[in-house]
């Protein structure tokens, strides 16, 4: 029963629901599920824990909404409650999701819970 619940890339990739409204969202989830694909272990296990507040697969789904952020509000926001992310549109390359969310998975304190 734990391995069908360990998460896998594919798996992951399984799990995002959306409906990308335009070219810019269509590429941007191409990125994402290309990030995901990236991860491998410990990296993979931390990018479900930030979506869906749990280190194994434990929804049928990861909701993958968009929105037009620009600057410092340029980041990808995950409310575990539903799981449902918030992944800006204006990711203009790969490489920018990539690093941008690599620093948050590896930074504690993008960890911390806080409701304002």
């Amino acid at each position: 029963m734990y391995d069908e619940k360990r998460p896998s890339s594919r798996k992951v990739i399984k799990l995002l629901k959306c409906v990308p409204a335009n070219d810019a969202e269509n590429q941007c989830l191409d990125h994402l599920k290309r990030y995901i694909k990236s991860l491998q272990g410990q990296s993979l296990t931390r990018f479900l824990q930030f979506t869906t507040g749990s280190d194994i697969i434990v929804t049928e789904q990861i909701k993958v909404d968009f929105v037009a952020a620009q600057g410092f509000a340029r980041r990808p926001i995950a409310y575990t409650c539903a799981p449902l992310s918030e992944l800006p549109s204006t990711y203009q390359c790969y490489n920018d999701l990539a690093e941008q969310f690599s620093n948050i998975l590896a930074d504690k304190l993008s960890w911390a819970f806080d409701i304002v």
